[in-house]
């Protein structure tokens, strides 16, 4: 019999999560979803969060809906304790996201074993980018993908 991986839902660990990030320590967690491609890839990606209540327009954090739900998407706008929030692969906007309901930032992320501040130029213009094209980015990340299906068949015809 072969064995299962165990992977807990984010729900799962949430209150554990919470009291870890209290404590002042930093947690790496894989990415599962696609909410916030094409920046982070589900089940591919990992990213390193810290516990915070210092939030900033452009900050990816993780926050706790009135559902119970915890989600990892990015602040458009504050206005004073409300956040307007949407995730990098969303078209809507939830708002008001209060500022108690969120708990962690996001410090930096993984892929394939590479690592990347959320310091750096290239993220810090990409985070501003993917706000200013906010309503027409669903069109860019199907062109994207489109490209990239493309590369893939170029690449199977010459193999």
């Amino acid at each position: 019999m072969i064995a299962k991986k165990f992977r807990p839902s984010i729900e799962e660990l949430g209150p554990l999560i919470e009291e870890v990030l209290k404590e002042g320590k930093e947690i790496k967690i894989t990415v599962t979803g696609n909410s916030m491609y094409p920046l982070f890839r589900h089940r591919t990606d990992c990213v390193v969060i810290e516990g915070s209540s210092d939030f900033k327009k452009y900050d990816v954090v993780l926050y706790k809906r009135k559902s119970g739900q915890y989600v990892f998407h990015r602040i458009l706008k504050i206005d004073g304790d409300n956040f307007t929030i949407a995730g990098d692969n969303e078209v809507t906007k939830e708002y008001p996201v209060k500022r108690e309901a969120c708990f962690a930032k996001l410090k930096r992320f993984e892929r394939f074993g590479r690592q990347y501040s959320v310091n750096a130029l290239w993220y810090r213009m990409y985070s501003r980018l993917w706000l200013l094209i906010f309503p027409f980015r669903h069109k860019l990340v199907a062109f994207i993908k489109m490209l990239a299906r493309l590369k893939r068949r170029i690449r199977l015809i010459h193999h």
